[in-house]
């Protein structure tokens, strides 16, 4: 099964748990360097306003964790380099009963601002698991929606680490994108035939070397979710104005 990429109307939402700048990078001085086991380089910073080049720059040091975590926003940063930084992860799913009535269902979204000097590396995917679904991945602002589709009629078609369309399908990242939302629709697949070995199907960006497809045992992992977000990172390409920090004479 092929990706099946969607263009319709005018549309188009180990880890690193201890890492340092891919350069020498370091914060101003004075200024905080460090939250838990990350270094936090200069033009980010913690703490007063001149020790982050503008306020999209601003991490925020959460010492209720021990040991602390910088987050941006309410997403934890898992590493900071001179061009790109890692971030945690956000999964959409539904689930379904044998007639193919949705059960549960949870949207998901990532918005890193309008005209914030950040947006979606392209070493990101966007992908779905499970069977009988079709995701929809789109930002309103932009005239472009893609998506794919994941159909399989036996947990025997289901080939780990393959994400061709038989229960795991991927599709790019469109080059710019910095706001994305996720949505997911049924196939027309007749969900009795499926739903005992795949009530749930799931939607996450991710970065794509990452993340390893189960096969089938991924559908009934009640784990699932918190395994992305805690394994498969949202990658995303900085730059301070039309520069990266390795390009820009003062960083």
């Amino acid at each position: 099964m092929q990706l099946l990429p969607v263009l319709v109307f005018c549309f188009c939402l180990p880890f690193a748990t201890a890492a340092n700048t891919d350069t020498g990078n370091i914060a101003k001085p004075g200024c905080q360097a460090q939250c838990g086991n990350v270094t936090i380089p200069y033009p980010f910073g913690i703490g007063p306003s001149g020790c982050f080049i503008d306020p999209w720059f601003e991490i925020t040091c959460n010492t209720s964790f021990n040991p602390p975590k910088p987050f941006y926003g309410y997403r934890e940063i898992f590493d900071i380099s001179d061009s790109t930084f890692r971030m945690s992860n956000t999964v959409a799913s539904r689930c379904y009963d044998q007639y193919g009535n949705v059960t549960q269902e949870v949207q998901a979204a990532t918005d890193m601002g309008t005209g914030s000097p950040f947006t979606f590396s392209q070493l990101n995917k966007f992908t779905l698991i499970g069977c009988g679904d079709l995701a929809f991945f789109y930002d309103p602002n932009l005239p472009l929606q893609t998506g794919c589709l994941s159909l399989c009629s036996s947990a025997k078609d289901v080939v780990n680490g393959s994400c061709m369309g038989g229960g795991c399908c991927q599709t790019s990242v469109v080059k710019g994108l910095n706001f994305y939302f996720m949505k997911q629709n049924p196939a027309g697949q007749n969900r009795s035939n499926i739903w005992s070995f795949c009530p749930c199907t799931y939607a996450f960006m991710g970065e794509q070397e990452r993340f390893t497809f189960h096969g089938a045992s991924d559908f009934i992992d009640a784990s699932f979710n918190n395994r992305i977000m805690a394994s498969v990172p949202i990658l995303i390409d900085w730059v301070i104005g039309n520069l990266t920090c390795s390009e820009a004479l003062n960083c």
